[in-house]
């Protein structure tokens, strides 16, 4: 399985999406726009989802943290992100 699942906040992105969800509605990131497509597909109603890279023309390596986007992931109470070539240090 390409995406990894983490319930910990810990990451950066931008996004359109307020950082809060309404009560019983999971607080979902996905790191691009696809994840985020498969998240609000799966959870429907209960998630609130929103993404980190959300142009598919953009290269991922080039991307840039803000403050905005660090709010918002450490508000996520659901993160799904691409974990191939991903090592710990």
């Amino acid at each position: 399985m390409v995406a990894v699942v983490a319930l910990a906040a810990a990451a950066c992105g931008s996004t359109t999406a307020s950082t809060t969800a309404p009560p019983g509605v999971v607080n979902a990131i996905g790191a691009e726009n696809q994840y985020a497509n498969v998240l609000g597909q799966i959870g429907g109603r209960y998630v609130h989802v929103s993404s980190i890279l959300n142009n598919p023309n953009t290269d991922p390596h080039t991307f840039e943290s803000s403050p905005n986007v660090a709010a918002e992931v450490s508000a996520a109470q659901l993160i799904v992100q691409n974990g191939v070539g991903t090592t710990a240090s």
